[in-house]
C-alpha cells in the first residue's frame, strides 16, 4: 500500500493519468481549482480535458496553500468547482484536514498531487484520488510513468472501466520539443528584458490544448525497486535539508521553509530577499557549476485569459524562489559548496 491507497491505475505519464481521470469524471466547462504555483503541465492537462480553471494562492511559509486561501478563492467563483487539486509542493506536507472535510461536504472531487511527495507511513492520503509520478527526478524514481490511486471505490471502477477506450499514446515528441523550445526561449528573453510577460503567455496559450500524455514507458520492476529504496532516500533528503537549514539559519536575507511533521523535502526550496538578490545568488552558483533552479512561475500570469485575479504570494514566490538539489544524485561536496557560496555572499 503506497500513500495509504491500494487501488492503482498506471499510465505512461502522470499528466496522461490526470487527463484520463478528468475526461472520465468531468464534462466540458466543469471547473477545477488548482494552485497558482505548480507545474504548467497541470494547467495544460485540465484545459486539454475541456475544463475551466480557477487558480488559488499559496502560502509563503511552506509554498503550499491552506484552507483559508483556497476558500477565499472559491468565494469569487460563479459556481462551485467539480474538482479541487492540491499539491504537496517540493515535498512539503500540506495540512489538508479542513480541505478534506470541505470537499466531502460540498460534493467536490478532491485530487491530491503527491508527485513530489515521498510515501511514508505517517501521512496516508484521504483524498478521493492520488496522483503520483515515477519520473527520473521524482522521489519514486522508477524511470518514467505515473499512476492514479483511489480511495473511492466507485471512482476507481468508473475510471478503470473507461480505460478500454482510453488511448494512452506515446507523446508527440516533435510537439513536446517545440513547446519546450518556445517556452524556455521566451523565458530567457524575458529575463534579459527583451520581451514582456505577454510573450510567454502567448506560448502557453498556443499550446494550451497540448498535454504530453505519453513517455517512453515504464516497468513495474523499476518502480518496486525504487519504493524499496525509499527509506534510505528519504533519510538522505531529510539529512541534506537539515544541513542547509542549519547553514542558512543566521542569514536574515533568506526566508527558509517551515516544514510540517511528515515532510520529506524533494528540493531545498527557499526565498531570497527580492528578485535582484535571487538572480545574484543563482548567477554565482551557476558560475561555479553548481546546479540551481528558480521555478515555479505564477500560472495566474502565464494564463491571463483564464484568470484576472492577482495572487500576491504567488507573485512574490516567483520573484524570490531558489531550489537546490538534495537527493542522492548530489554529494556532500555540492551541499558544502552551495552553503559556503551563499554564506559568503550574505556575511
Amino acid at each position: 500500500m503506497v500513500h495509504g491507497v491500494d487501488k492503482w491505475l498506471f499510465s505512461n505519464r502522470a499528466s496522461g493519468g490526470l487527463q484520463h481521470l478528468l475526461t472520465t469524471l468531468g464534462s466540458a466547462g466543469d471547473l477545477i481549482a488548482i494552485p497558482a504555483i505548480t507545474c504548467h503541465d497541470i494547467a495544460q492537462t485540465a484545459i486539454s480535458a475541456g475544463l475551466e480553471i480557477s487558480f488559488y494562492d499559496i502560502s509563503l511559509s511552506d509554498y503550499n496553500s491552506n484552507f483559508f486561501l483556497i476558500s477565499e478563492s472559491l468565494k469569487s467563483l460563479p459556481r462551485p468547482p467539480k474538482f479541487l487539486l492540491f499539491v504537496h509542493s517540493f515535498g512539503h506536507r500540506f495540512e489538508a484536514e479542513e480541505v478534506y472535510r470541505f470537499c466531502h461536504l460540498n460534493g467536490i472531487t478532491l485530487i491530491e498531487d503527491r508527485c513530489q511527495f515521498a510515501p511514508n507511513h505517517s501521512t496516508p492520503s484521504r483524498a478521493d484520488v492520488v496522483l503520483t509520478s515515477f519520473g527520473h527526478t521524482k522521489p519514486i524514481r522508477g524511470g518514467g510513468g505515473g499512476a492514479l490511486g483511489f480511495r473511492d471505490e466507485s471512482i476507481y471502477l468508473k475510471v478503470k472501466e473507461s480505460r478500454a477506450s482510453w488511448r494512452d499514446v506515446i507523446v508527440n515528441s516533435d510537439r513536446a520539443k517545440n513547446f519546450s523550445l518556445a517556452y524556455y526561449a521566451e523565458l530567457d528573453k524575458e529575463k534579459r528584458g527583451e520581451v514582456s510577460r505577454a510573450n510567454i503567455s502567448k506560448v502557453t496559450e498556443e499550446f494550451s490544448d497540448f498535454v504530453a500524455h505519453g513517455s517512453t514507458g515504464f516497468d513495474h520492476i523499476s518502480i518496486l525497486k525504487a519504493i524499496e529504496k525509499l527509506g534510505t532516500s528519504n533519510l538522505s533528503r531529510i539529512k541534506n535539508a537539515c544541513f542547509l537549514s542549519e547553514a542558512f539559519s543566521n542569514l536574515p536575507t533568506l526566508h527558509l521553509p517551515e516544514y510540517l511533521n511528515g515532510s520529506i523535502p524533494w528540493r531545498y526550496t527557499f526565498l531570497a530577499e527580492d528578485f535582484e538578490h535571487r538572480e545574484k545568488i543563482c548567477a554565482i552558483l551557476r558560475y561555479q557549476g553548481l546546479h540551481v533552479s528558480a521555478w515555479y512561475r505564477n500560472l495566474g500570469e502565464d494564463y491571463p485569459s483564464i484568470s484576472t485575479q492577482k495572487f500576491s504570494n504567488a507573485v512574490e514566490f516567483e520573484r524570490r524562489v531558489i531550489n537546490l538539489w538534495i537527493d542522492e544524485s548530489v554529494d556532500d561536496q555540492y551541499l558544502q559548496k552551495c552553503a559556503e557560496t551563499i554564506r559568503g555572499l550574505e556575511l
